[in-house]
């Protein structure tokens, strides 16, 4: 067996964005780890799909590679 049957390569993002919440706008930074094949553009979709209100994405960074356990094994 090789590495990728027990692992998946994920990139790991350094974003930030703003939200409206009641009226007021709030700044949100927050690592996220997402699938290695996904574009920016793509995770800039993400962001606006799977986060509420957001009014605008401030940073989008590659922060760093890493692995994931395959849940299969």
């Amino acid at each position: 067996m090789s590495i990728d049957d027990y692992w998946l390569d994920i990139d790991i993002y350094f974003i930030s964005f703003t939200v409206s919440v009641k009226n007021k706008k709030k700044k949100i930074e927050r690592l996220i780890a997402l699938d290695s094949n996904i574009e920016e553009i793509d995770v800039e979709a993400s962001i606006f799909k799977y986060f509420n209100n957001v009014v605008s994405i401030e940073t989008i960074d590659l922060w760093q590679e890493g692995l994931l356990k395959n849940q299969n094994y």
